[in-house]
């Protein structure tokens, strides 16, 4: 459970038209107009003082208004409620569908009994396309109602309400043919209704996927390119050191020491549990789907021509790493010291601003650079099992790009990993005799944020696979598959889903999760995938590389297999009205069908606060299922104790595929629910870098309103009657307006299953002038006092060198063919890291010792 604290808030935006030309990977689904502009769309706001002629823009319509244009990334906020004010009858999938889809559903209310696909103008296709529309059994209605605020700073907060409704009536299906075009925008057009836009492609989640990745990109914090705001907290490291809320004096803080990482929510906290859950997922999908993590980013992700060759979910995993590594190092190499959280819960949430003023505030109590304690003991069994296994892949799969780097994640995540099982046996020490202090807890811990990740089974089977995967160490396989002793409450079962030993055989004997979404407070299902996908899905590798007899081999797939359903139908709705039937009587207290709702495709959710997070669990459960399933169906095995088995894998895609599509539009609101794409969005997040509503500091900058790209919004739970309706104003209704990292991680992982895994060139990056050039070389060498850099060829080149976090400590253009770079240039000691870019790519590396 989220815990929070709500202030007085904030903010008035005023139309400015910025961002629209600027070109992305994901272009073809960008939010862009509809083909006509309500011009009474304010009509139907109500102010909140009508004397104040300051509340709504002065022109009704945006001067960037065109049809078919980009919607600027910040506008007057009104603007956006103004396309919201009409719930279109259509509700579609507004970035779109993949060409294989053989369903491509979407809904309509209305009276009509036929469809057409026009283009993007409203134009019919040649020759024309139609189809039938058919009728469901439920009737449904929608309401939304928005309560905007100026900012904290004027006498009255409140700026307008106002409040719209969908169509009612009984819900039609249509199914886009198959015959459309590809990777253009298209449009549904019944009678007099056309929808927002949306596309056919096989790369359209690829698409989703690369703009959520630039949600990682905003809730960076320190020195760390944000492309979306300034360095931040810079100063991490200079506050007090806290445990269990009290100062600790035995350590001296160091200005710096833990800038990085990533912001929690809407604040400006940095919480290990989020983090830690955040890291690892990127790190889980890089390595299980390494095809499809494409290069289309550089580090800093407003630039998309001259990328830093390395694929950007590993790269933004690498952003993680370099926190924890900063925290190991501060630690001197003592992990129970280790400080992976840091903010103060009361002083950070009593300031609402952007987060590179918020270091060097002089008022008490809003989170200045003294008031970010540095909070110890928040690591248990559970975190560090989830950092541990993201530093494991990272010490594989990052060895091509910087070997030395790579080298010192793996060190760190055995360590670590060693620390986190010592404490979930209940040892007193760890590693050459460390004793616990700070963390004396393996779970069952919590935060001033957070609470309810109780268990520790789950992430330290995941570290055991990923250091299997990263080392082929026996021990590791041991103690995923094997041990059978590893803590006292361990039990053990026989038959599907009921794994020999090791960490996969729980307290619970089978790998059951219990009712419990995917989320920062579980990873099984990352366990099981990763387990599968890593080391499983290639018998080869699994007995050779990684020990197992073909025999462990069999059993280790099947129990994933059946612990795999178990868990998705543990996350059933338990009235739902349509199912799929996987192995109802595989496990005798288990339910092997997978219940969940007809019409809007969703499925039991542990909390109402964050809903769309926690059912983007449910979606990554679901197609994580699907993906193993379908490598099964290929194998066609017999297993030992479910003989040949139909998996219905094609069954469970489909369902994962309409689950998406619910969040990118068939809902009953008619948005995406994924900020910057699809037509239309919300406008109010719970999100103080983006949304001024909440400023609430005389002697800070003002500032628009600016869409969080890729951020997951809330969202409410669809019913037959479906409303949203502020307990407060729409932003500080955080329930359901707040923008989360693990929400959009969870949300990169379910895209990343589904993402193309096609080269470059093949269309992904529509509107992106990416040109392929022969690749220009270039050598590094040294002597005693220099590096030597040749590079050939005219035009511009660039030596940008890198210390192991990735700092850069030396940087510089130049034209010549050749170039003498003396070490005192650099200033640094240790392992370096050399770049050499020649024609916009890296062209050589070297890693360099200097003492």
């Amino acid at each position: 459970m989220r815990k929070h604290v709500v202030l007085g808030m904030v903010a008035l935006g005023t139309a400015i038209a910025t961002s629209a030309s600027e070109s992305t990977p994901y272009d073809l689904i960008r939010p862009v107009y509809p083909l006509k502009w309500d011009n009474d769309a304010f009509d139907k706001f109500e102010l909140a003082n009508t004397e104040n002629t300051g509340l709504l823009p002065k022109e009704k319509k945006p001067e960037s208004y065109k049809a078919n244009a980009f919607i600027p990334d910040s506008l007057d906020q009104a603007y956006y409620d103004a396309l919201n004010t009409h719930i279109s009858p259509i509700r579609v999938n507004q970035a779109g569908y993949l060409t294989s889809d053989t369903e491509r559903q979407f809904y309509y209310i209305g009276e009509a009994t036929k469809f057409e696909i026009v283009d993007a103008d409203g134009n019919s296709l040649s020759p024309a396309v139609t189809g039938d529309l058919t009728s469901k059994t439920t009737e449904v209605s929608s309401d939304w109602t928005i309560k905007a605020q100026t900012n904290a700073l004027t006498l009255s907060r409140d700026r307008y309400t106002v409040s719209f409704a969908g169509s009612t009536g009984v819900l039609k299906a249509g199914k886009i043919p198959q015959s459309v075009p590809t990777d253009k925008r298209l449009r549904i057009k019944i009678g007099d209704e056309i929808s927002s836009t949306f596309i056919v492609s096989d790369k359209v989640y690829s698409m989703v996927r690369d703009a959520s990745l630039k949600f990682f990109g905003i809730q960076r914090s320190g020195e760390s390119e944000s492309w979306f705001h300034d360095k931040s907290h810079t100063k991490d490291g200079s506050g007090k050191f806290t445990y269990d809320d009290e100062e600790v004096s035995e350590f001296t803080p160091q200005e710096g020491a833990l800038q990085g990482g990533w912001y929690d929510c809407g604040d400006h906290l940095k919480e290990s549990m989020t983090m830690s859950y955040a890291f690892m997922s990127l790190a889980i999908m890089a390595a299980t789907n390494e095809s499809k993590d494409k290069d289309h980013y550089a580090y800093n992700q407003s630039e998309t021509v001259n990328t830093d060759g390395i694929p950007d979910i590993l790269r933004e995993a690498k952003h993680g790493a370099d926190f924890f590594i900063r925290s190991y190092n501060f630690a001197n190499g003592i992990i129970d010291n280790m400080v992976v959280s840091v903010g103060n819960f009361g002083a950070d949430h009593g300031y609402w601003g952007k987060p590179e003023e918020q270091d060097t505030l002089s008022a008490i109590r809003r989170g200045n650079a003294s008031e970010r304690d540095l909070r110890l003991g928040e690591l248990g069994s559970n975190i560090s099992g989830m950092i541990a296994a993201g530093l494991a892949i990272m010490g594989k799969q990052y060895a091509v790009y910087d070997k030395a780097y790579a080298e010192t994640c793996l060190k760190i995540a055995e360590e670590m990993y060693d620390f986190a099982k010592s404490l979930a046996q209940g040892k007193s020490s760890y590693g050459d005799g460390k004793l616990f202090k700070y963390n004396k807890r393996a779970a069952s811990w919590s935060t001033p944020a957070y609470n309810g990740n109780n268990e520790f089974y789950d992430d330290l089977a995941l570290a055991s696979v990923a250091l299997l995967y990263a080392t082929g160490k026996t021990v590791y396989a041991d103690d995923a598959l094997r041990s059978k002793d590893l803590v006292a409450d361990q039990q053990l079962g026989n038959g599907a889903g009921f794994f020999e030993g090791g960490w996969f055989a729980t307290n619970d004997k089978g790998f059951f999760k219990n009712a419990k979404n995917t989320s920062w407070a579980n990873s099984y299902a990352f366990a099981t995938y990763a387990l599968y996908k890593l080391i499983l899905a290639d018998k080869t590798k699994a007995t050779t590389e990684y020990g197992l007899s073909e025999t462990e081999w069999l059993n280790a797939i099947e129990d994933c297999i059946a612990d795999m359903i178990a868990n998705l139908g543990d996350v059933s709705q338990d009235d739902g009205t349509a199912s799929i039937s996987l192995l109802p009587d595989a496990i005798g207290w288990k339910q092997g069908i997978v219940k969940y709702d007809a019409n809007w495709f969703n499925m039991q959710t542990d909390l109402a606060w964050q809903y769309n997070a926690y059912q983007a669990g449910n979606i990554f459960e679901v197609l994580a299922y699907a993906d193993v399933a379908a490598d099964l169906e290929k194998k066609n095995l017999t297993l030992p104790n479910l003989g040949a088995v139909s998996w219905k894998s094609s069954e469970m895609w489909q369902l994962g595929i309409n689950q998406l599509n619910y969040m990118l539009g068939v809902n009953p609101w008619d948005i995406s629910f994924v900020y910057g794409v699809g037509d239309k969005n919300d406008a109010h997040p719970f999100h103080r870098a983006s949304n001024p509503e909440g400023r609430n500091m005389e002697n800070t900058k003002d500032y628009k309103y600016r869409v969080p790209v890729g951020a997951l919004y809330g969202g409410t739970a669809p019913q037959a009657k479906s409303a949203i309706i502020p307990q407060n104003t729409s932003v500080e209704d955080y329930y359901i307006s707040e923008a989360c990292l693990a929400g959009s991680a969870t949300l990169m992982a379910a895209t990343t299953i589904v993402s193309s895994p096609a080269e470059e060139g093949s269309g992904q990056t529509v509107g992106i002038k990416k040109t392929t050039k022969p690749l220009k070389s270039a050598t590094i060498d040294q002597n005693a006092v220099s590096l030597m850099i040749h590079a050939s060829g005219n035009g511009q080149k660039l030596i940008q060198v890198f210390d192991l976090l990735g700092n850069t400590v030396y940087k510089a253009n130049f034209n010549s063919e050749n170039l003498s770079v003396p070490y005192s240039a650099m200033r640094h000691k240790g392992a370096l890291q050399v770049r050499v870019f020649n024609g916009g790519k890296v062209a050589a590396t070297k890693t360099i010792i200097l003492k």
